[in-house]
């Protein structure tokens, strides 16, 4: 194999880092044993730029080129070391597409009071039944809250793209790159 670059990253199938290699796990290294990488590398990561600096944290990270996406819909600049996305989101009701939930009922007996409940996973189906739940006449009676469904519950989804577990590594020697 050829002499990697000082600060190349690679994408690995084994579960440690070679010699002269660190796992892309954020973690904090000394400047005075690695100055070559600190010169490359410098704060972006993390680190107090005195006496440690970061590595890159690859875990549960999707890596992406840096630079100006103006071409797309969501025009951005992504800067080195710049962290984005979410493992958990929330939708708002803003974030929801337009949809419906039906109700659907019959004007038939029923044979029980709640023929439908979400807890019982019975039915789909309101009917009339000992006492009827919709009616012009008084008093008024209040449709059973389980009847129609939530509109959400304030959980987050899980929002990771497919993906396989690997491990990216960071080459600690190597040769110094040079600029173009």
């Amino acid at each position: 194999m050829s002499q990697p670059f000082i600060g190349e990253i690679k994408q690995v199938g084994y579960t440690f880092a070679p010699v002269d290699w660190a796992e892309c796990n954020g973690q904090l290294i000394t400047i005075s044993d690695n100055a070559a990488l600190f010169s490359l590398l410098g704060d972006a990561y993390g680190g107090d730029a005195r006496t440690v600096f970061g590595i890159p944290s690859l875990k549960g990270r999707v890596p992406i080129h840096m630079g100006n996406y103006a071409e797309t819909d969501f025009a951005t600049t992504y800067t080195r070391g710049q962290i984005g996305g979410q493992e958990y989101v929330t939708l708002t009701l803003a974030q929801m597409p337009a949809h419906t939930h039906n109700f659907n009922a019959v004007n038939e007996a029923g044979d029980t009071p709640v023929p439908y409940s979400n807890q019982s996973g019975v039915g789909n189906t309101m009917a009339v039944a000992n006492a009827s739940y919709y009616t012009n006449a008084l008093p008024d009676v209040a449709l059973v809250a389980d009847m129609i469904s939530y509109a959400g519950g304030g959980q987050s989804h899980y929002n990771i793209q497919p993906s396989i577990g690997t491990l990216f590594v960071i080459a600690l020697e190597g040769l110094y790159p040079s600029r173009n």
